[in-house]
């Protein structure tokens, strides 16, 4: 997105807040959450796939956003890959986390000069996005979905789409937790091996000043 651009329409016609990247950067949110690299790619494509079919476009995918760039996973109807943040169009769920829904991108100030939308890395035309909001309500990144032809989205598409983003947070609030559960089993093994180690060192000591008193009698 252009950084000078003016504020793009929702759908309802009020004005979006001036596009800002986020002064709260989420990069330590992101490793948190031991992400990109730990995204359930595979199960987010489920999500992405029902996202794209009940908003009837080709294209959607989860955007992971961090102080420096968007990284895009669980991609459908096309190949993702990671762009610098300032050309990301999801990038306003950082400063103001709610649902956006633009009906023709290219009419759009704010979103006209994206590169996403002039041709150099895409012809975005319908765009929707939904914030991934943790229980916190930190945002993780966004669930998008698009069309390189104008169209709009109906009010149980766009409420779909939020209900699709939430399921994707569960995805990783779930990673994190076997994550957080694996690395408790494994101190606890520690723990126990620790105390098995102990134990057998302290009955030795004790034998062997005893095995001498008995060697004497």
């Amino acid at each position: 997105m252009l950084k000078n651009s003016a504020a793009p329409a929702d759908s309802a016609g009020v004005s979006a807040p001036p596009f800002v990247v986020s002064s709260d950067p989420s990069g330590a949110l992101l490793r948190e959450y031991q992400l990109p690299e730990g995204a359930p790619a595979e199960q987010l494509r489920a999500v992405t796939r029902v996202a794209a079919t009940v908003c009837g476009v080709p294209h959607a995918v989860v955007n992971l956003l961090d102080e420096c760039f968007q990284h895009q996973v669980g991609e459908i109807g096309f190949t993702g890959a990671r762009s610098d943040l300032s050309d990301s169009m999801c990038a306003l769920a950082m400063r103001e986390p709610r649902l956006r829904h633009v009906p023709d991108a290219s009419r759009e100030p704010a979103y006209a000069g994206n590169p996403w939308v002039d041709g150099r890395l895409g012809s975005v035309r319908l765009f929707a996005t939904a914030p991934m909001r943790l229980a916190d309500g930190r945002v993780l990144g966004t669930l998008c979905v698009f069309d390189m032809e104008p169209g709009s989205l109906s009010t149980e598409q766009l409420a779909a789409l939020e209900d699709l983003a939430a399921q994707a947070v569960a995805l990783f609030e779930q990673g994190r937790l076997a994550r957080e559960l694996e690395a408790a089993r494994d101190q606890a093994l520690a723990a126990t091996r620790a105390k098995t180690a102990f134990l057998a060192a302290a009955s030795h000591e004790i034998r062997t000043p005893l095995n001498g008193v008995l060697g004497m009698l």
